[in-house]
């Protein structure tokens, strides 16, 4: 029988790794395939002016707390999804398809985010938006929830 805190202990434990691990490879995807000049930190300069609005700067300082800021709201998703997948088991046996769909949720959110800040601006083109919507489904929500699927300790049926 699983309690409450086994519940929360299993999150607690899931969510930093699977943030982590999904965090980093969306850098990684979008290193690869979008930066200006394929360069991380215009990404992490770019975040906290989004926090922190005309407030943030440029400078090492700052990209170091874009890192974190991109760390910690990974780490945030993850512990969402680890969540629901604590009582829907079915998340976790379906790991590829609920990591997309749960992807797609996190670039809307994200969006409306940006809308809600004023810092939304709509990609340059019609595959630069697409790409981006892919990148967030595959790049990071289908790694989040492959990691939180091999951490599962849940008896499978």
């Amino acid at each position: 029988m699983t309690t409450a805190l086994d519940r929360w202990r299993t999150i607690a434990i899931q969510a930093p790794i699977a943030g982590f691990v999904a965090g980093s490879t969306l850098v990684a995807y979008l290193v690869l395939t979008s930066f200006p000049d394929h360069n991380p930190m215009n990404f992490f300069l770019w975040i906290p002016t989004v926090a922190l609005g005309s407030a943030a700067g440029s400078g090492m300082s700052w990209a170091i707390l874009g890192i974190a800021l991109h760390y910690v709201v990974s780490i945030g998703w993850a512990a969402g999804y680890a969540y629901l997948a604590v009582d829907r088991t079915f998340l976790n046996k379906r790991w590829v398809i609920s990591g997309l769909f749960f992807g797609l949720m996190v670039y809307m959110f994200m969006d409306l985010l940006l809308i809600g800040v004023s810092k939304f601006t709509w990609p340059p083109t019609p595959l630069a938006w697409i790409n981006g919507i892919f990148a967030v489904m595959a790049f990071f929500g289908v790694p989040l929830a492959y990691v939180i699927a091999r951490l599962d300790k849940t008896p499978q049926a």
